[in-house]
């Protein structure tokens, strides 16, 4: 939960910096110089394209980011952005998304570290309280045969017990013919 919450944090600051580099761009609608003009318009096809960056998935989002980042370095978007003056906030956006692959890195990695197989150590850990538990429902059961409750409640427990039996010895029947339809 850490890491996932790392990662909203990042994808935010991402967000905000994609946001500011918009609104700067942006702000240049209105100006009539006309070199600033023309850096305008023809930056404006591509942050038309990519507008909605923010509204995707992260997966999504982060595959848009690279693909802006990578057209802006191209010519005529960097003489652009250069005589635009939004190479701050470029090299904002491309920190932003620089930390969010490393944090995204790191979650993956803490995530594939995670010890898995717990759930047979699990399953034999219950196996065992829950047959001491049936042993001491049957001594107590013995020890007070007048309590009836006792008695009815071992043996819907030894029912369980057998179907539980049943199901696990099916399955195990089963594999044990398959592998011998394979071998044969």
């Amino acid at each position: 939960k850490k890491d996932s919450m790392s990662l909203v944090e990042l994808d935010k600051e991402r967000d905000n910096a994609l946001v500011g580099l918009f609104t700067l761009h942006k702000g240049f609608a209105k100006i009539k110089d006309r070199d600033l003009k023309e850096a305008y318009e023809s930056l404006a096809p591509v942050f038309k394209k990519y507008k909605d960056i923010t509204k995707h998935t992260n997966a999504v989002a982060t595959a848009e980011i690279k693909s802006l980042l990578k057209t802006l370095q191209e010519e005529p978007y960097q003489g652009a952005v250069t005589s635009l003056g939004l190479m701050p906030m470029l090299t904002a956006v491309i920190a932003a998304q620089a930390d969010y692959d490393k944090g995204e890195a790191e979650a993956r990695v803490a995530k594939s570290a995670k010890e898995v197989g717990k759930t047979k150590q699990l399953r034999n850990e219950i196996s065992r309280s829950y047959d001491l538990f049936v042993r001491y429902t049957a001594a107590v059961a013995e020890a007070y045969p007048e309590r009836a409750h006792l008695a009815k409640l071992l043996k819907d427990l030894n029912t369980i017990r057998d179907s539980k039996r049943r199901l696990v010895g099916t399955n195990k029947k089963i594999k044990t013919e398959e592998v011998g339809e394979k071998t044969a």
